[in-house]
């Protein structure tokens, strides 16, 4: 019954949020109410059928390094598929915010990780080199190297959990002939970089957890608190605001892990204080970080509250607007699901925006009061591809997959060739190992997937979901809760900062997360016979 209760819950949810999708589209078609209903009900059963992973099952015992020598030759046949279609793009791949990094680290740090920008030029990349090409080929040995790594201990902790091996070799097949989770191995992009620490962090997480449902906390040592506490470091210091999301995890990895607090505590205390040094630094040269970037939610609203529904905004909050961008632009310049038209305006005046952040918010909260339905509908609109399963932008791949030195639009026609120009002139040129058509054939089919629902964030939310609906229906929600905690996390502040939702690589960590999910599903439940209470 509890299956049964499982499916249908998710179902109704997927077709009242596929409801208003359709709505937002402007219309809601009978025959596509029925074809996802069927469909979302069909998946739910499929990820709910099997026993396998049923709850109760016994602690496996041991500990997941003793298997780490297999999950790492396994990981090996990833490693080599990843290395060719490296060769179909060698050597170089990326977009223009790497450009802006790799120059002005500090410059840009208000914006863009600090740690990241110092990082590409220790190897040599934005200085004065001659060539960048030795410093991107040791740049993408280690970002590889660190995929490496998490796919090994991935499948290390599936082996020790008891996941069938056909689940692990589909994870292997999965991380190893998906051109999406191959591209961000060797792109050099901040995302891609970041998205290894964001899958460790999630085992991590799910680990202290069945550990302490076990009663096996206080068995946790510096073994495994320092790696972790490596871990949290690397999650905060290569994206800026992922301090928050570090911070609750941190609390829930404590929390769990109680047992063993005389370790854990200090550990992901340090921790936290080296994680949070990086922006510190920034703000001591460069002052508080714009707040502007975090304001998305409310310039998309407002802006859509004066093209559909002017008298909502306030006389002093319209006055505070058009200070910051002349008041006629507001409506002219929204794009439902983009805020950077009026973001990166001529005309908008950034630091006025950041020096009237709590008059903007101030007024915008008067505005959402006075009007919720307007002010709601336009975060829909805002947030609508981070929650529907076909997004408004299918057949783009513009920064989910990146084939070229800048591989995304970047405010003018000539923008791409202007700043790739510089770096090809430092060795950056493409030059493929492979055969004209072996290498076109093997970027086509990851553009193809990558322009699919497959490289946006919509559908990869609802895996996840489907994912957790698997775990609830076995009694295992805990354990969906601690391995997708940090992914809700970080889609939640999507949900509320993000200036859209169109580029996956905020959110691609979750393509190979969910293959190890599905594993986990799959495999044991750390509990002694217990169930969840």
């Amino acid at each position: 019954m509890r299956r049964w209760i499982s499916c249908a819950v998710f179902a109704c949810v997927f077709v009242v949020v596929d409801v208003l999708a359709q709505t937002i589209g402007g219309g809601v078609s009978g025959a596509r109410v029925a074809f996802v209903s069927v469909g979302a009900l069909l998946a739910a059963v499929i990820v709910t059928a099997s026993k396998s992973g049923d709850a109760p099952v016994h602690w496996p015992g041991g500990s997941p390094v003793r298997e780490l020598a297999k999950g790492g030759a396994s990981a090996l046949v990833a490693l080599g598929a990843w290395v060719i279609f490296w060769g179909a793009l060698f050597p170089y791949v990326s977009m223009n915010d790497t450009v802006s990094i790799m120059h002005s680290p500090l410059r840009v740090s208000n914006q863009h990780p600090l740690v990241y920008g110092v990082f590409l030029r220790a190897l040599g990349i934005g200085g004065d080199e001659a060539s960048y090409l030795p410093g991107v080929i040791a740049y993408v040995g280690v970002q590889m190297l660190l995929w490496f790594a998490t796919l090994a201990c991935a499948l290390a902790y599936a082996r020790w959990w008891g996941s069938p091996r056909w689940v692990r070799l589909v994870v292997v097949a999965w991380w190893a002939l998906n051109p999406i989770v191959a591209n961000y191995t060797f792109a050099v992009v901040k995302d891609a970089l970041w998205g290894p620490f964001a899958v460790l962090l999630s085992l991590a997480c799910h680990y202290v957890y069945v550990c302490s449902r076990a009663g096996e906390a206080h068995r946790l040592r510096f073994a495994f608190w320092l790696p972790t506490g490596a871990i949290l470091i690397g999650f905060m210091v290569l994206r800026n605001n992922a301090l928050a999301v570090a911070l609750v995890a941190a609390l829930m990895l404590a929390w769990w892990g109680r047992r063993s607090w005389k370790i854990a505590c200090p550990v992901l205390a340090v921790a936290l204080a080296i994680g949070f040094v990086p922006g510190k630094i920034s703000e001591h040269y460069l002052g508080p970080h714009k707040s502007v970037e975090a304001m998305a939610v409310p310039l998309q609203t407002t802006a859509y509250a004066l093209k559909v529904e002017p008298s909502c905004i306030g006389p002093k909050y319209r006055s505070v607007l058009n200070r910051i961008l002349p008041i006629e632009q507001w409506a002219s310049l929204y794009y439902p699901t983009n805020v950077d038209a009026i973001k990166y305006n001529a005309q908008f005046r950034s630091e006025l925006a950041d020096q009237h952040a709590g008059e903007l918010m101030a007024g915008w909260r008067i505005a959402a009061e006075k009007c919720p339905t307007v002010i709601a509908e336009g975060f829909g609109r805002h947030t609508q591809d981070g929650w529907r399963i076909d997004s408004t932008l299918l057949g783009n791949d513009d920064q989910s997959f990146f084939t070229a030195p800048v591989s995304n639009a970047c405010g003018s026609q000539t923008c791409q060739r202007d700043l790739a120009a510089p770096l090809i002139d430092r060795g950056l040129s493409p030059q493929p190992w492979w055969p004209t058509g072996f290498s076109s054939e093997l970027t086509s089919a990851g553009r193809a997937v990558a322009s699919s629902p497959l490289g946006k964030i919509g559908p990869w939310m609802w895996a996840l979901v489907l994912l957790g609906v698997g775990f609830a229906a076995r009694r295992r929600t805990g354990e969906a809760l601690a391995l997708f905690g940090v992914a809700a996390l970080i889609w939640g502040s999507l949900l509320v900062a993000a200036p859209t939702f169109h580029p996956l690589r905020y959110f691609q960590f979750v393509v190979p997360l969910s293959a190890v999910g599905l594993a986990i599903l799959t495999g044991g439940r750390a509990g002694k016979a217990r169930e969840d209470a």
